[in-house]
């Protein structure tokens, strides 16, 4: 189903590659039918191993502007992990 051999899905499960490519990442996580818990932490596997920022939270920046927007003025003002606290809180009323 994933278009891959079980000696490479082995060696993933057992941490000799380092992580697939986006592209499978997305295809396991169908593929396995994750729920959001399962695929919040499948991107944040792939982000910490790559190096690069999850694939989920890059996708959805490039479609919305106010985000990168947001995360500018952030930035600007050195938004601290209680400003991003209280942002959160505010969003999710």
């Amino acid at each position: 189903m994933l278009g891959i051999s079980m000696g490479y899905l082995s060696q993933l499960e057992h941490g000799k590659r380092v992580c697939p490519d986006q592209e499978l990442l997305k295809k396991m996580i169908e593929v396995f039918n994750l729920n959001e818990e399962e695929r919040c932490i499948i991107f944040d596997l792939y982000e910490k191993a790559s190096g690069n920022l999850s694939p989920d939270i890059v996708e959805y920046v490039h479609s919305k502007e106010v985000v990168k927007r947001a995360l500018r003025v952030a930035k600007a003002v050195n938004a601290t992990d209680s400003d991003w606290e209280m942002f959160i809180n505010v969003i999710r009323k």
